[in-house]
């Protein structure tokens, strides 16, 4: 099977950072994309405790220009594999050194679909907002010479900057009146593991399919103090090229939460290189202990 040349970045908070499920959900369909892409790169924030599961490499000859000038402007790539089976390749994003944009680009996401992060603080939403921004700018200068479409995959809200950074890029374009060639290229991903919003809603109690429907979700929002996330969610649902979910739950939530119905469900699997049989007597004798 010839692969795909297609370039596919992957962003999550998760990679090479174990937080969470997404994690285990990255890295159980690492072996896919790797035989569909023969350009796959996984995209995480740098941090110490991440460089325990990174392999550093040389950074890629045809991306030596694009790597200087982000380092000029405070964003510094880190290139290597992540340290687990199929050792994808890895770019890690280190971002602190661009942290003084971190208010113009809440400015920018006002403008974009009015996300009122006026009060949000760096480590609930600004920090992961000031990466993924991050990701966006280096996926749009590592792809600048590079002619043929480039996919970008968002899991969550933490990675949506990327998201939102393309499409303010789109939107200068057209007020320039500049064909959006640039824009064109880069289609973008996003994917939600369950909303925010009905998250918390649940967590407090209310019964989330028996809500009225003149339940006001904004103004709920703004009362459990996840107004910024649930916005910029709903958002980011709305304005990537495809929205999927996990599981057909989280779609029925998302459409409940967002008012926006999914492209395609994304089912949570895992990887396993067992036989059927093997794997239903497995599953058998983990029932029964």
């Amino acid at each position: 099977m010839e692969k795909r040349e297609e370039y596919l970045f992957e962003l999550s908070w998760e990679v090479c950072n174990k937080v969470g499920g997404i994690h285990t959900v990255i890295t159980s369909k690492l072996f896919q994309a790797q035989k569909y892409f023969q350009n796959y790169y996984c995209m995480g924030p740098y941090f110490d405790s991440s460089l325990k599961v990174f392999k550093r490499k040389e950074d890629p000859k045809e991306f030596k220009e694009a790597i200087l000038n982000l380092e000029a402007q405070g964003i510094k790539l880190h290139f290597g594999e992540w340290d687990i089976q199929g050792n994808p390749p890895v770019i890690l994003v280190e971002y602190l050194n661009y942290a003084s944009h971190i208010n113009q680009i809440k400015s920018d996401l006002w403008d974009l679909y009015h996300v009122d992060s006026l009060n949000s603080n760096w480590y609930d939403f600004d920090e992961a907002l000031l990466w993924s921004w991050a990701c966006g700018k280096a996926i749009d200068e590592l792809q600048k010479n590079y002619k043929n479409p480039t996919l970008v995959h968002a899991h969550e809200w933490m990675s949506g900057g990327s998201i939102a950074y393309f499409e303010q890029k789109f939107r200068e374009q057209l007020l320039e009146r500049k064909e959006a060639l640039e824009h064109k290229k880069i289609f973008t991903v996003f994917t939600t593991h369950a909303t925010m919003l009905g998250r918390t809603i649940t967590g407090n109690g209310e019964n989330l399919y028996g809500l009225p429907k003149t339940y006001d979700f904004e103004k709920r929002a703004y009362e459990l103090g996840v107004h910024t996330k649930h916005q910029f969610e709903k958002a980011l649902a709305k304005h990537a090229n495809c929205f999927t979910t996990v599981s057909d739950i989280t779609a029925n939530e998302a459409k409940i939460v967002y008012d926006k119905e999914v492209d395609i469900i994304l089912y949570n699997g895992f990887d396993y290189k067992k036989t059927e049989h093997e794997l239903e007597e497995q599953f058998k004798n983990s029932r029964n202990k």
